[in-house]
């Protein structure tokens, strides 16, 4: 048979509730005897203080033990006085006779030796035997008999230690009793327990049904998939966990749905250019010349840069792109750039202008890397930037250092400046499709700029354009 997890916390919890009521019991039963024999202990220690006056006031009427040992039967009416009939369970006997008087002896019924609770014997003042048993019984106590404040005797008597030496059937029925209903008391705990343990075995076992059920579900494609949280403890954020967890796999592959259809979206456009351009030289409708030829050739390397920052992006969000750290010149890096980029701003009739610290501005970082950042980002300024406008770039050195780099007009609705960084997001009333963009540019300088540790976001141009800012370390990371 398999164990669920719910037999096994049931077995668990009612194994740990059996321990603790098995040990309450013995505890309980051990307690109980202790505790009865010591009040049948004291109430036995109160008869033979009353047993103990008598025999002061049968010393007292000739200053020694002779009337008593004179006359056994004497000796024997005091044994059945404080002893017998308390063994045979009457009512203790009352204060001890005024001297010289006894109270009339009552004899035992014909051949019935009156029980014994506690045997007792006397001795004399040195603890000599007088009358009564010869043998002292181990553990044996003396009670002192006193008369005119000096020690007379004493009564040598032997305490119960187990329950087993009790011989009054009264007290034996009693703890039999005792200990029936101490059974009955754990056999009823254990039943109760065991209905609690199921019960409580079934509510800790049914969140985790829930995250069973709803995994399944995950595995067979349904990622919209919610279990409810009922609690609050290790379980209800178990819960929370899995919803959190679903709720991005479903996002995930949504984003991967829309990355592929991102991708053919984009590959399709100059694919279609080129398939139109050779069809119309196969049917004649456009002939072979150096004008067709550099078409083609435009959309060739169109697509040949759209698959390169494909791989780029792909390499980044895999964690697959190699950095190199060493210790870099950023100021050096970014003015290079600016020099290769210097005839497309002549060209688009940009006026530049650069506000670079006059010394070196080292970090930790990959020389390639930063170049392409600083490639993409000054890209992107020529491309969507309107002619005649004004490109500024700045670099503080400073500690994280800061590169801002500022275009102006056309500007970027101020609902659109979070998703800039997606992939293929476009703004498509300003910065479309149009500009030859890939959409990819943008968001492969925030995978370079996170992996650097560093922060770069979009803010509108005091220029009226768009303002990209970047913060990098001057630390490892």
């Amino acid at each position: 048979m398999r164990l669920l997890i719910s037999h096994k916390l049931f077995l668990a919890l009612l194994s740990a509730i059996t321990m603790v009521v098995i040990a309450a019991l013995i505890l309980t039963r051990w307690n109980f005897d202790r505790g009865f024999l010591d009040y049948v202990n004291a109430v036995e220690a109160d008869r033979i203080a009353l047993a103990g006056g008598t025999l002061t006031n049968i010393y007292a009427e000739s200053n020694s033990w002779d009337t008593l040992l004179s006359n056994p039967e004497r000796w024997r009416s005091i044994v059945d006085t404080y002893i017998g009939r308390a063994a045979r369970g009457s009512a203790p006997p009352g204060p001890p006779p005024p001297p010289g008087r006894m109270r009339p002896h009552r004899p035992p019924p014909p051949n019935r030796a009156p029980e014994m609770v506690q045997p007792f014997d006397l001795l004399d003042a040195s603890q000599q035997h007088l009358i009564g048993r010869h043998n002292a019984a181990p553990g044996s106590r003396l009670w002192p008999i006193e008369y005119a404040n000096n020690v007379v005797g004493y009564l040598r008597y032997v305490p119960i230690s187990a329950v087993t030496e009790l011989s009054n059937a009264a007290e034996r029925q009693f703890i039999e009793q005792q200990r029936s209903a101490l059974f009955v008391t754990a056999g009823a705990a254990l039943l109760v327990a065991g209905l609690l343990a199921l019960l409580f075995g079934r509510r800790l076992v049914a969140p985790i049904r829930s995250l069973l059920a709803g995994t399944e579900e995950i595995a067979s494609g349904h990622l919209d998939r919610q279990i409810p949280v009922t609690t609050h403890d290790e379980l209800g954020q178990l819960a929370a966990a899995f919803n959190n967890m679903a709720a991005t796999l479903a996002l995930a592959q949504q984003t991967q749905r829309q990355w592929v259809a991102d991708i053919a979206h984009e590959l399709r456009t100059p694919v279609a250019i080129l398939m139109g351009e050779l069809q119309s030289v196969e049917d004649g409708v456009r002939e072979w010349n150096t004008t067709t030829l550099a078409s083609l050739q435009a959309e060739v390397e169109r697509l040949t840069g759209l698959i390169n920052d494909l791989h780029e992006m792909s390499l980044s969000e895999a964690g697959g792109i190699a950095y190199m750290r060493n210790t870099v010149d950023l100021r050096s890096i970014l003015k290079s750039s600016l020099e290769r980029h210097r005839t497309r701003f002549e060209q688009h009739a940009l006026t530049l202008e650069a506000n670079l610290p006059a010394t070196a501005v080292e970090l930790p970082g990959d020389a390639r890397r930063l170049s392409q950042l600083c490639t993409n980002l000054l890209e992107n300024c020529c491309r969507y930037t309107d002619t005649g406008g004004t490109v500024r770039v700045t670099l503080t050195n400073s500690n994280p250092l800061v590169l801002t780099v500022e275009d102006s007009a056309p500007g970027v609705p101020e609902e659109d400046l979070a998703h800039l960084f997606d992939r293929f997001f476009r703004v498509e009333r300003s910065r479309n499709r149009a500009s030859g963009g890939s959409g990819l540019g943008l968001a492969i300088s925030k995978a370079i700029v996170e992996a650097h540790g560093g922060h770069i976001n979009a803010a509108p141009s005091p220029l009226g354009g768009l303002a990209i800012r970047i913060e990098l370390p001057r630390h490892d990371v």
